[in-house]
């Protein structure tokens, strides 16, 4: 067991000034999912973005994330920091290079040119994030020392961690909404290529959309283990230690389960006589039959990977506070409030339900008291709860900003969500004989799950931040 010098020791390593090794591996880790989520973005099926274009937006992501690893480091560390963060973030990018470099002939096979490519992007991420640096260097230099503790980057880690597993969340809904949770049968492969080597122009239709959750699952998973190593390396809080392990461990859990839920499914033609074409012909979204169709077990799967993916989010949201130097800086509670301590828990565990009963009906054909359950927990326990709990903890303790911002969020985010379900329920009914989900019907209905997501994270960081700074 440690004793109280060891702790003492372990608190003053955290605030000692860092050095360039831990700005650089952040700023790459939140370079690369920035990156990540705008190469998402423009290569959306019918909404792609122009190479050019594309690449002077990634480029100038790699120039803010030097920027950003410049300014958290001493001024003479700034190029260095900048270089390492261009780097880490290209290297980072390969995972995605490799759709890129792919073959289009053979399943893993490289294309002509490939190590070049490869060198090429290396080369560019790392000139265009040293570029960053020198701009944060002749703007003023660096962060003062007190901002460039191992304490805060270890906070800001947390905080890439959260970022990097939104866009699984949102591409999920969006598979779900798509019909596109079996677009691509098999797993770990992609129609028998390395996940990583897959070609992008093989990625149309429904294809696109489950590949690339896929892809933004192994972002999270490669950013949750380098978190979770640099916590066991310089992390002297036993129990946040062990809670980093926890949430790497339910991160990859959550991947398997995915992959459980497409090996579940009822094949219904040769799986290794589909190509890439026709599977994307003959998928749901066109009409179809797709290689493999949902059964009651996939289905099942489907629903606890969507309900565990919300949770998961909300438990590395979580992280996310316990890294962060206030919480490690926080002693007793100077404040009481016993009301809105049981209002915050109650709130969780209204979501939790209402979590549950939303997955059943949106992957089931359930009785309409499921569908009337959902509404009514809804409309009285989360809509009230969570209006009373967020105005609450914003007038009441208005003095104390993080109880300020996060009861704000909470009660602007649930009248929201409220709003998207109304509008995605009327939607749902008026083309509810449609073959095909019109785009307004995709796009609420991916909202409203995202929207709930981003819900549930606000409401477990409110009540862990009332237990906190609040007592009773």
């Amino acid at each position: 067991m440690k004793s109280a010098t060891d702790e003492a020791g372990g608190g003053a390593e955290r605030a000692r000034e860092t050095g360039v090794v831990v700005p650089a591996l952040v700023a790459g880790f939140a370079t690369a999912v920035a990156m990540w989520l705008a190469g998402f973005v423009t290569h959306l099926p019918g909404m792609q973005a122009p190479p050019v274009a594309t690449f002077v937006v990634l480029m100038l992501i790699q120039v803010a994330g030097g920027f950003w690893a410049a300014r958290g480091v001493a001024r003479r560390s700034a190029p260095m920091a900048a270089l390492g963060a261009g780097l880490v973030a290209s290297v980072i990018n390969l995972l995605i290079l490799g759709s890129v470099i792919a073959s289009e002939d053979g399943a893993n096979e490289l294309r002509s040119g490939a190590i070049g490519i490869v060198l090429g992007s290396l080369g560019a991420g790392a000139v265009a994030a040293l570029v960053g640096g020198f701009i944060a260097t002749a703007s003023g230099g660096g962060r003062h020392a007190t901002d460039r503790t191992l304490q805060r980057w270890l906070g800001r880690f947390g905080v890439v961690g959260a970022a990097a597993a939104l866009p699984v969340i949102f591409s999920g809904g969006l598979v779900t909404s798509k019909d596109a949770g079996l677009a691509v049968y098999d797993w770990p492969t992609s129609f028998g290529s390395n996940m990583f080597l897959f070609p992008l122009r093989k990625m149309t239709g429904g294809i696109y959309y489950e590949h690339a959750h896929r892809l933004f699952g192994s972002l999270i998973g490669l950013t949750m283990l380098a978190l979770t190593a640099l916590v066991l390396l310089k992390e002297p809080r036993r129990l946040v230690k062990a809670t980093t392990v926890g949430v790497f461990l339910l991160v990859c859990a959550q991947g398997i389960l995915g992959g459980i839920r497409v090996e579940a499914a009822t094949p219904q033609i040769a799986a290794p006589g589909v190509t890439v074409e026709q599977a994307d012909a003959n998928s749901p979204e066109g009409g179809g039959l797709a290689p493999t169709s949902d059964n009651r077990q996939s289905k099942v799967f489907a629903m606890v990977h969507g309900i565990a993916g919300q949770l998961t989010f909300a438990c590395v949201c979580a992280v996310a506070v316990i890294l962060s130097p206030r919480w490690a800086a926080s002693g007793a509670p100077a404040r009481s409030d016993r009301f809105l301590r049981v209002a915050t828990v109650c709130l969780l565990g209204f979501l939790v339900v209402q979590l549950v009963l939303g997955a059943g009906t949106r992957h089931f054909d359930l009785h309409p008291a499921f569908m009337h359950a959902h509404i009514s927990l809804g409309a009285l326990a989360v809509l009230v709860t969570g209006m009373v709990a967020g105005f609450r903890a914003a007038k009441r303790h208005a003095d104390e900003p993080l109880l300020r911002r996060l009861g704000h969020a909470t009660a602007h985010t649930v009248g929201l969500q409220a709003a998207l379900g109304i509008a995605a329920l009327v939607v749902v009914m008026i083309y509810r004989d449609e073959a095909v989900k019109p785009a307004i019907e995709v796009a609420l209905t991916t909202m409203h799950q995202a929207v709930g997501a981003a819900l549930l994270a606000f409401v477990t960081m409110l009540a862990m931040w009332t237990r906190k700074l609040v007592g009773t």
